[in-house]
């Protein structure tokens, strides 16, 4: 028997339905099979075809694919607010970084990061977010919400621990380890055949200056200072109006013996 629109609108509009991955949703308005008008419990409208409806099928596009550590998209998200879609964006990542499982099994070192109770909502995140200096930079030059320029060896993303930072700045101290030798620090190598300790800096997201090479980490150390505070003070000339304040003091005092000598068997 076939049914017109007027007995489908009947039987769906009103009604609540249960989708297999983001809960709940109310049938707002039946148009055609095609384009059926739905609202999830959170407020957000998005439009489904009949079938789908009926499978489940049916994706909040303001909810994270995946929630991991109890985390929650609990405000509607204005796709058409660049600000708000960037936030959001930021938002899965760090909680992707933090506890998704198949990221973890790539990075073991994340296992015993954690994201602070106040992030564990994005409502918190994206008002916090939005109050940090660098932010607008994050949406036109890519930058980074980092913890760790900030707040070495701090286990927790939170308001406290984190800022933008270009990813040039970021960079310079994320060099991958040696592959072969994870004792040596990072921006070390050591050359197989003569055994010298292969000194670099990082001057861009794909160049990095030689400094040399050196018998020693004692003896390459002074070195690598001296190239590491001039970029620093480089890198501040032509970021200083954009980096948070806290970042800035840092940077503007940083003591290398004290953040980087351990690395470098000076203690």
């Amino acid at each position: 028997m076939s049914y017109g629109k007027q007995y489908y609108k009947e039987y769906y509009e009103g009604k609540f339905f249960e989708s297999t991955t983001s809960g709940t949703f109310e049938v707002i308005e039946y148009i055609d099979r095609g384009n059926v008008v739905i609202r999830f419990l959170d407020g957000t409208q998005t439009s489904v075809s009949s079938g789908n409806l009926r499978k489940g099928l049916v994706k909040n596009p303001n909810k994270l694919i995946k929630l991991h550590g109890g985390a929650e998209c609990d405000i509607n998200v204005d796709r058409e607010d660049l600000e708000v879609v960037k936030a959001y964006d930021l938002y899965g990542a760090l909680i992707n970084r933090v506890y998704g499982e198949k990221f973890l099994l790539r990075n073991e070192n994340y296992r015993e990061v954690s994201v602070c109770d106040r992030w564990l909502k994005f409502s918190n995140f994206k008002c916090d977010v939005f109050k940090m200096k660098g932010f607008q930079k994050s949406i036109s030059d890519r930058w980074e919400l980092d913890k760790d320029l900030l707040s070495e060896g701090s286990k927790i993303y939170s308001p406290e621990t984190c800022c933008f930072v270009p990813k040039v700045l970021n960079n310079l101290f994320k060099i991958p380890l040696d592959k072969f030798d994870k004792s040596l620090p990072t921006n070390v190598t050591r050359n197989k055949k003569s055994g010298k300790l292969l000194v670099r800096l990082q001057v861009s997201p794909t160049e990095y200056k030689h400094l040399g090479c050196f018998d020693t980490l004692q003896e390459a150390f002074p070195v690598y200072k001296d190239a590491l505070l001039f970029r620093i003070s480089n890198l501040l000339e032509e970021y200083r109006e954009f980096l948070d304040d806290r970042l800035l003091f840092k940077l503007e005092n940083y003591d290398v013996e004290k953040e980087k000598g351990s690395l470098w068997h000076l203690n």
